[in-house]
Parts: structure tokens; C-alpha cells; sequence
């Protein structure tokens, strides 16, 4: 996840990128407070669509951009990448390939 991040920010396209996380340091709240100022995209990294997806980093989400109002940037949700249809079969090429 740190290196897929750090090859997003070094891209070119994305000028701040940043991982978070729902039960450990760095926190998905703080972070999302210390993007105040910037529009933010956030992207789920989950493998499926459990309670995380569905509840936790939407409400998350959420609260963000209610605090935020009308006076900050917003905030994105961009859905999760593990629900992407396109995942299953690019986990399964990649074993194939180092198989």
C-alpha cells in the first residue's frame, strides 16, 4: 500500500497522497483534518465489501465533510478498490504470472 501510494504521489497526477487507516495510526479522521484546505479523494483498500465499506469510512466520510460545510474543500468518496469487479481477475493473473 506504501509503495502504491508513493508511486501515485510521484506520478504527477496527484500533487498529496496519504494512507489512513480505520484501527491504527494514522487515523482516517486526523488525516482527513490535516487535508483541510485541499479537496480530497479518498479510496477504499479493502478485499471486500464488509462493514468497513459500507458503514465505517462513509460515516467517516461523512462527518469530514459536515465539518468542512460549505467553507472547505469536500471530500470524495470513490468507493473501494477491493469491490472493483476488475480486482478478482487481476489478483488471479498476478498469481498466474509468479506461479
Amino acid at each position: 500500500m506504501r509503495q502504491h501510494a508513493a508511486r501515485l504521489e510521484t506520478g504527477g497526477r496527484f500533487g498529496w497522497v496519504r494512507i489512513a487507516h480505520l484501527e491504527e495510526p494514522p487515523l482516517v479522521p486526523e488525516t482527513l483534518a490535516g487535508a483541510r484546505g485541499r479537496v480530497v479523494a479518498v479510496v477504499g483498500y479493502f478485499a471486500i465489501e464488509g462493514m468497513h465499506v459500507v458503514e465505517d469510512l462513509p460515516n467517516l466520510i461523512a462527518r469530514e465533510q459536515k465539518l468542512r460545510g460549505t467553507n472547505w474543500p469536500p471530500v470524495y468518496d470513490l468507493g473501494s478498490i477491493g469491490t472493483d469487479e476488475a480486482i478478482p481477475r487481476m489478483l488471479l493473473d498476478q498469481v498466474a504470472i509468479e506461479a
